[in-house]
């Protein structure tokens, strides 16, 4: 278990301070946040050779996500992180962590239909996010009929309760619903996804 965290804290270090180098040390892409953890999810999945419903879907969440974020980063600008770069670190370094804690007490939860309505909320997150970067009249009044102001906070929203829901039975919830919450605290305090 030791070697997890190192690795895991040696993985989100080296990409979050080639991040951080490539723009001066002033911001930090949200991207990159989203690179790391997968990064991790994807060696320790490897490594821990635990493929179980909520390791894998937890990982593949974070692969689309990170794909999303590249987009939504090419589309609309740089949802950079600038005042809470170190915090976010140690965040990113959390939850690369838990999800070896992830691999390794998945198959334990308690209830599997839960975990597996996760993707479901998760991929209505993702498609507000997307949709959000259509300029299109049809999507705006759509928003404005369902009372949506801020498409883009709303989908990250349904992706961070999708990653916790897909962990919610797991013996470690309690862990999941802090760092997550923490991750959601962090975001709307930098407000990059609010235009």
């Amino acid at each position: 278990m030791v070697t997890f965290v190192i690795l895991n804290a040696i993985v989100v270090i080296a990409v979050l301070a080639i991040d951080l180098y490539r723009h001066q040390f002033q911001t930090l892409y949200f991207s990159s946040v989203l690179l790391a953890i997968t990064i991790n999810g994807f060696i320790n999945l490897i490594l821990l050779s635990k493929l179980n419903f909520i390791a894998v879907f937890t990982v593949l969440m974070y692969c689309i996500w990170t794909i999303l974020q590249y987009y939504l980063n090419h589309h609309y600008y740089s949802f950079c992180i600038t005042q809470q770069k170190f915090l976010t670190g140690i965040l990113t370094i959390m939850i690369s962590i838990s999800l070896v804690v992830v691999d390794q007490t998945g198959d334990q939860s308690f209830y599997m239909s839960v975990p597996y309505l996760a993707p479901a909320i998760f991929a209505f997150g993702a498609i507000i996010l997307f949709s959000s970067t259509f300029n299109s009249e049809w999507f705006q009044k759509l928003y404005y009929r369902l009372k949506i102001k801020q498409p883009l906070w709303i989908g990250t929203l349904f992706i961070l309760i999708a990653m916790v829901i897909i962990v919610s039975l797991t013996p470690f919830w309690y862990l999941f619903i802090l760092l997550y919450t923490g991750l959601g605290i962090i975001l709307y305090v930098e407000k990059i996804f609010f235009l």
